[in-house]
């Protein structure tokens, strides 16, 4: 679950809760039309594109029935989840690409490991374990990928790892918050990204990485006031309404 701070069409403050689902969608939606020069294309498509569109499915469980963080009575986030239970939501992830073969598992799998690795909670008991465990398994994956084909190398599952992860972010940068201010992003590519908030969901972006003349998105999210909650159940009731969240994505005047 994203939640993100915003005002509704009233102008109250709100928190609008996002599907983790729907965050890896537009990851997805930016993976699939990549590759303008001098941009290089999605590699292993077969195998990286849909584990970018499904790296986020172990949440399909969670996000319908959000719950409060204790400490603050705000809707928790994913970044707010216990370690224990986001682990069982990226087992679950992990093998949810199971069926687009052992590089995307392997991908998603190292991407959750780098993430617990980066976290307060890789030293506990837990964290170890969990680290332990798909260092062997991703291995495992990768052996079995590269040994059916000679052509396939380390290499282009790190570079299949690195696409991965930089839409993730891509894709978090926009629904995590109203964006006013410029932002420049590394690429797997090494090349900067600049990207520009023309106001009203609009955004410039340089130099023009896809194969589309412009990225058009939209997303919902369900909007619920901002206030404190009391507990799981008082925020499951909480019926809010349902907005749409749009961003319009066009080429900017700097090229590469």
């Amino acid at each position: 679950m994203i939640v993100r701070d915003a005002v509704d069409k009233y102008d109250q403050p709100v928190y609008q809760l996002i599907f983790q689902t729907a965050h890896a969608h537009v990851s997805g939606r930016f993976a699939e039309a990549w590759g303008a020069e001098p941009f290089i294309e999605l590699p292993c498509r077969f195998n990286t594109l849909p584990a970018i569109y499904h790296h986020d499915d172990g949440w399909d469980q969670w996000d319908p029935l959000p719950r409060v963080d204790p400490q603050t009575g705000r809707p928790m986030s994913f970044l707010d989840m216990p370690h224990i239970e986001a682990e069982s939501i990226w087992r679950h992830s992990i093998e949810a690409v199971a069926p687009w073969g052992p590089l995307a598992q392997y991908i998603v799998a190292r991407h959750f490991s780098i993430l617990r690795s980066e976290s307060a909670s890789a030293k506990t008991p837990g964290g170890i374990a969990f680290l332990h465990h798909y260092q062997q398994k991703c291995e495992f994956w990768l052996a079995q990928w590269l040994v059916s084909d000679r052509d396939r190398t380390k290499e282009r599952a790190q570079r299949a790892l690195d696409e991965l992860r930089f839409f993730d972010w891509l894709s978090l940068w926009f629904c995590m918050a109203e964006r006013s201010e410029p932002h420049q992003m590394e690429t797997p590519d090494k090349i900067p990204l600049d990207i520009v908030p023309l106001g009203a969901g609009r955004f410039e972006i340089s130099p023009w990485p896809w194969k589309v003349n412009e990225i058009d998105l939209s997303i919902m999210a369900r909007e619920i006031p901002a206030k404190s909650y009391a507990s799981d159940e008082q925020l499951q009731q909480e019926q809010g309404r349902i907005t749409t969240l749009r961003w319009e994505l066009v080429p900017g005047k700097r090229s590469y």
